[in-house]
């Protein structure tokens, strides 16, 4: 039988082959019409895994979106926290930190004069920023609105920023967080949730004349998770923590910026109004700088926030303490 390399194969010389024949005369005798072809002659050396094999003949299309990176929920805003813009620093907020006295007296007795005291609360700006550093060319080239993809995710991760303030800031440079301040009482379990320390936060609140139109939960995941196999009684078909992710009849949101310390066993209730993130200028400053590293045929992109986050003395709100 003649031999026919793959690189020599045409169907004239094919056809012409003793394989041919063979191959006609082995169809012939199972009944069969045609012209029959070895199925190793028909494999490809060509094929598009292998770059220099046939995948340098593919091209890519890069879509004009981009997968957002799964980064800590914002979930302050959605509790109902107070963003107060158009701040000018240095800026007081007065808080009166003693009630008015309300006397009954008889027909011709005098009134005692009583004080107001009062207090206030200095809302310094607290800078946060993010740099970028971009080629010229990637700008130019990308098939996406690459300032568009960067100012969206920019933004993303400095809500994340303001969320993590508002709850775990430290001070100093960052504004203090909810549990970091000072006033902010703390109902312990000392051990696994029962509905009686559910209930003591929903009491506390009351008991300091703190109840709210915003009444909420902020929890780790971990908290959400556990509080949802817990029955309220044993015997009972219901839980702490409904299938609605309601708990106590007040809603709950979830963010992992709550998992940074009692193996992730946090919460926070209160109202959640009385949180207050001021924002100075009405905004974000977006600098785009084409010259500071221009040798390097690149532009910086700069996220300017300016933020202040204040929590009334006067309000409460309740962190658990494992």
């Amino acid at each position: 039988m003649n031999s026919i390399s793959r690189r020599d194969f045409t169907w004239r010389n094919f056809l012409a082959s003793q394989a041919s024949i063979e191959g006609c005369e082995q169809a012939a005798m199972q009944g069969q019409r045609g012209r029959f072809v070895p199925f190793d002659l028909l494999t490809r050396d060509l094929n598009v895994g292998t770059f220099s094999a046939g995948g340098a003949l593919v091209g890519q299309k890069v879509e004009d979106k981009i997968i957002p990176f799964l980064r800590a929920k914002s979930i302050c805003g959605r509790l109902g926290a107070t963003v107060i813009t158009g701040l000018v620093p240095p800026t007081g907020t007065p808080v009166l930190t003693g009630d008015f006295s309300a006397q009954w007296m008889q027909e011709s007795q005098a009134v005692t004069p009583a004080d107001v005291s009062l207090a206030q609360v200095l809302t310094t700006p607290h800078r946060i920023s993010i740099s970028l550093n971009a080629s010229k060319l990637l700008s130019i080239q990308s098939s996406a609105d690459f300032e568009t993809v960067v100012a969206t995710e920019a933004s993303g991760k400095l809500f994340q920023a303001l969320d993590q303030a508002a709850l775990n800031g430290t001070g100093g440079a960052q504004p203090i967080g909810i549990l970091n301040a000072a006033g902010v009482s703390t109902v312990t379990f000392g051990g696994a949730a029962t509905w009686g320390k559910i209930l003591d936060f929903e009491q506390d609140i009351g008991n300091a004349n703190a109840d709210g139109p915003a009444l909420g939960w902020a929890q780790s995941p971990n908290t959400r998770t556990r509080w949802k196999q817990i029955q309220r009684a044993t015997g009972t078909s219901t839980f702490l923590q409904n299938d609605d992710n309601t708990v106590a009849g007040y809603p709950s949101a979830v963010t992992t910026e709550l998992n940074s310390t009692n193996a992730g066993d946090q919460c926070v209730f209160g109202n959640w109004s009385d949180l207050a993130i001021g924002i100075f200028f009405d905004g974000v400053w977006i600098s785009n700088d084409p010259y500071t590293r221009s040798d390097l045929g690149e532009n910086k992109y700069t996220f300017h926030p300016l933020l202040r986050r204040v929590v009334a003395p006067s309000r409460e709100l309740l962190r658990f303490n494992g």
